[in-house]
């Protein structure tokens, strides 16, 4: 993901000042930071915005520490084209790195142009998905949805995962990283629970939107 790329430019420029106060080395290191960045008195946070390299705008708004960014904070990412807003992610962060639970979104265009976002809600370490996520990933166009649940070891996927994909919910397991198999399940269905919860106790028949067993599902006891 360009985000874990991103990560390792956020910050670069930071001074990490030397003073006697805690407080005031932080004040001093986000004034710091870049040419752009403030110490905001009545709320004591700090603002950061700045160019990369590769021309893209980044924009934090949160907490800091004399080692940078630090407990709750918002970054934004701007395309350097036409300034639209492509990353963001919110939640805690520690010496600038994404770190705690954390809500981290993408815009990308796909090969057909289309838009896609995607989102990860979950656990970071470092900079790193560690530990369980929610994955959800939407075609802005089409409107076709992708879910994912599982767990990451250090940024790589690992164990089972469970994703909910337009042609059905599947069981996916990994060891380290690498996709092991994919097995469509059935009981893991949404709709699968419905039916039979609605079929066995309350005597209502249901129907999938889909192609699926649904006569077969609303049976399993």
């Amino acid at each position: 993901m360009r985000i874990f790329i991103t990560l390792l430019v956020i910050f670069n420029a930071t001074v990490y000042a030397q003073t006697d106060g805690e407080l005031e080395g932080t004040i001093n290191n986000c004034k710091n930071a870049s040419k752009n960045s403030y110490w905001h008195e009545a709320e004591k946070i700090c603002t950061n915005t700045f160019k990369t390299s590769s021309g893209e705008i980044i924009r934090y708004v949160g907490g800091w520490s004399i080692k940078g960014a630090k407990g709750y904070g918002q970054l934004y990412v701007y395309d350097k084209n036409d300034g639209s807003l492509t990353d963001t992610y919110k939640g805690q962060f520690l010496e600038s790195a994404f770190h705690g639970f954390g809500r981290f979104e993408e815009r990308y265009l796909n090969d057909e142009g289309e838009l896609i976002i995607s989102t990860m809600i979950g656990n970071w370490n470092d900079g790193s998905a560690d530990g369980f996520f929610f994955h959800h990933k939407i075609n802005h166009q089409t409107k076709e949805s992708y879910s994912s649940y599982g767990g990451y070891n250090s940024g790589v996927k690992k164990d089972t995962f469970v994703a909910a994909l337009p042609l059905g919910t599947f069981r996916i397991s990994y060891e380290n990283g690498a996709q092991q198999n994919m097995k469509q399940s059935k009981l893991l269905m949404d709709d699968t629970s419905y039916a039979w919860v609605q079929h066995y106790y309350f005597g209502n028949t249901t129907t999938f939107p889909k192609n699926d067993n649904a006569e077969h599902s609303a049976s399993i006891k």
